[in-house]
């Protein structure tokens, strides 16, 4: 397979503190890759080092085989697609108009825009009726499910997720995780999501990336970790 991220030996330091280490790591062209680890184990800055919102301090991102540091930083935001944890609606905006953002500033035609919103809630299995209603009128699973539909509005080459399900209750929570690996196995984007939750990123991740205190412990299949921890703490992570 094609490599369309890579770190290569990058490290970020917050405060005196090297939140990550030396880090070396290549995310494959369509895969689900999950990056695990408790709180302050560096993956949250290493999820936002792919769209520039954190910069390393050593070593180098790659998108798409050129640095990070080298792209337009608008342009490279427009391959992006972002959903965060806190949902992240515009509140004066409408659905439709949450949806469309990206495509229209990419410069979609009306009826092109409209076509891809109505297509895109089909597949969260909301009607058409939800266009013109405000995020404040959804249930909390509803405008996670928007948050997701505006992510991928545009096809970018890569997804990136930071902890989106985690406030949901369990059962949007397990609607969502059926919605992304359908839209993966649709659509065939990269996906890179970020967790604390094991059980979480063995249901979706292609491979695994386990994290501690800024450092990379594993990265493999969710079997391979399972059967191969490569030590106590990563066992003790998956049990």
């Amino acid at each position: 397979m094609t490599d369309i991220i890579k770190f290569d030996k990058v490290s970020k330091i917050f405060e005196g503190k090297k939140v990550i280490d030396s880090l070396d790591l290549t995310i494959e062209k369509g895969e689900f890759f999950v990056i695990v680890g408790p709180s302050g184990s560096g993956k949250t800055s290493t999820l936002k080092m792919i769209n520039a919102l954190v910069a390393p301090d050593e070593g180098d991102v790659y998108f798409e085989n050129k640095r990070i540091i080298d792209y337009d930083l608008k342009k490279l935001r427009l391959k992006v697609g972002y959903v965060l944890q806190q949902i992240a609606l515009f509140p004066n905006l409408n659905i439709q108009q949450n949806i469309e953002l990206i495509p229209e500033i990419l410069g979609w035609s009306k009826d092109k825009r409209q076509a891809r919103s109505l297509e895109l809630l089909e597949k969260v299995k909301l009607d058409a009726t939800y266009l013109k209603r405000l995020p404040s009128e959804l249930s909390g699973g509803e405008q996670q499910r928007v948050g997701i539909l505006r992510a991928i509005a545009a096809d970018p080459d890569v997804i990136i997720m930071d902890e989106p399900f985690s406030a949901l209750d369990p059962i949007s929570r397990n609607n969502l995780q059926e919605l992304v690996l359908d839209i993966h196995e649709n659509l065939g984007t990269t996906i890179v999501f970020v967790t604390h939750d094991m059980k979480e990123a063995q249901r979706l991740g292609d491979r695994i990336a386990v994290m501690q205190e800024g450092k990379l412990l594993q990265c493999a299949s969710p079997d391979e970790i399972r059967e191969h921890p490569a030590n106590d703490f990563v066992k003790s992570f998956f049990e």
